[in-house]
């Protein structure tokens, strides 16, 4: 949740087997674009790690394997496909999970995500974007605890330090039974959402996330470069200071009353059709740099 502690938390290392196939489709000059998706996979765990850096390997852990449907539109009102200076850009996207193990809910999470871009002096921009996720229990698997503990224990007898693979048994138990109770929205974290915290560092039944972004045009000449690690066409240079404040609820009715903040700074490059961009962000929880590869029209690219 939003008001948890920096430590509040426990790590594993998976084995995963997944497949995806995405199909995205656009018309009318790219304004329209609608996408489906199909994924299935399965894991297993390994180790868990804990707050302070234990892990535990001589652990049992039972298969988890998932079903994910995605289907979504998106519908871009702006001047520009790849760096919008004015007008709208607005993003629905619907996804469903359903689990092997029938201990696990399956669950719907539907997001919105609107970005809106403001000229500011000749050639810079202000961007204002808004995100909200709720998600929705379809399939109620186990919410008591005793039970779902039977189901997902891990076997820490095995381990020297059993007490304290126990706690991270049990806070994985608290995080699965909240999960089966209320489903998960789309987390805030990492990427281009609350980017001073680490991914997906906060979850709840409901999300939302506001930020507010200043680009900086240095350049917009085209001017092929070749750069050790890269190599293409650049089409636009940027600065982007950024601020940002999301939070997580599991009652909507109080989704916004304690708000988290992260703010940075960013630099922002289109080369050969693709954007790149590293940020730095700063939060309560420390300073955290992000580096991703986006292409500017896919659904879910929040305010790119």
């Amino acid at each position: 949740g939003i008001d948890s502690g920096k430590k509040d938390y426990y790590q594993t290392l998976e084995k995963m087997d997944s497949t995806t196939y995405r199909m995205q489709a656009q018309f009318f000059d790219q304004r329209i674009e609608f996408q489906l998706g199909y994924s299935s996979g399965k894991a297993n765990v390994e180790k868990i790690y804990d707050v302070d850096g234990n892990y535990f390997s001589n652990i049992q852990s039972s298969e988890r394997n998932w079903v994910d449907n995605i289907v979504g539109t998106q519908i871009d009102l702006t001047d520009n496909h790849f760096d919008p200076h004015q007008g709208l850009r607005l993003g629905l996207l619907h996804s469903s999970t359903n689990y092997g193990p029938e201990f696990l809910s399956d669950y719907s999470v539907n997001d919105l995500n609107a970005s809106l871009y403001v000229p500011f002096f000749e050639n810079d921009t202000l961007l204002f974007n808004f995100f909200q996720s709720q998600s929705q229990v379809t399939s109620t698997g186990l919410i008591d605890q005793t039970s779902l503990t039977e189901q997902m224990n891990l076997g820490c007898d095995l381990e020297t330090e059993s007490s304290k693979c126990k706690t991270s048994e049990s806070r994985r138990v608290q995080y699965w039974l909240k999960r089966n109770k209320l489903g998960k929205a789309s987390a805030l974290g990492g990427l281009n959402r609350m980017r001073s915290y680490s991914f997906n560092r906060f979850f709840a039944k409901n999300s939302v996330n506001y930020t507010f972004e200043y680009r900086l045009n240095f350049s917009e000449k085209t001017t092929p470069i070749n750069w050790i690690f890269l190599g293409g066409v650049k089409s636009v240079l940027q600065t982007a200071f950024f601020y940002e404040a999301g939070g997580v609820s599991d009652d909507t009715s109080t989704l916004n009353k304690n708000l988290r903040t992260s703010y940075g700074v960013g630099f922002r490059a289109i080369i050969s059709g693709l954007i790149y961009r590293f940020d730095l962000a700063a939060g309560d929880e420390g300073i955290a740099p992000t580096l991703f590869i986006n292409y500017p029209l896919s659904l879910g690219a929040l305010g790119t």
